[in-house]
C-alpha cells in the first residue's frame, strides 16, 4: 500500500526469483533453415548416458529388436508380420 508494484515487493522478497537471459534459447532441432551441424553440437554437449535420454533410447532399441520381424520374412507380403508390427 506503500505505492509500490507487485513487481518491485517481488524483487524485494526473499523468495526464489530466477530472471532468466531474454531472448529465451531452445535446441536447434525445429530452426529454420535446418542446421544439422548444431543439432549435432547440442546432442553431443548435452548427451548423459544416465539421463532419461539414454534409457529410452535404450528401451527404444530393445522394443525394435524384439519386435521387429527379420527382413527374410517382409519379403512377401503377409499378414503375420503386417500384424507382428
Amino acid at each position: 500500500m506503500g505505492g509500490q508494484s507487485e513487481a518491485d515487493e517481488a524483487i524485494k522478497t526473499p523468495r526464489w526469483n530466477f530472471l532468466p537471459d531474454l531472448p529465451l534459447k531452445s535446441a536447434p532441432f525445429y530452426d529454420r533453415p535446418p542446421r544439422p551441424l548444431a543439432v549435432l553440437g547440442y546432442m553431443v554437449a548435452s548427451w548423459n548416458p544416465f539421463r532419461m535420454r539414454f534409457w529410452f533410447f535404450a528401451i527404444a532399441c530393445g522394443i525394435w529388436l524384439l519386435t521387429s520381424p527379420s527382413l527374410e520374412q517382409t519379403e512377401t507380403l503377409r499378414a503375420g508380420w503386417i500384424l507382428q508390427i
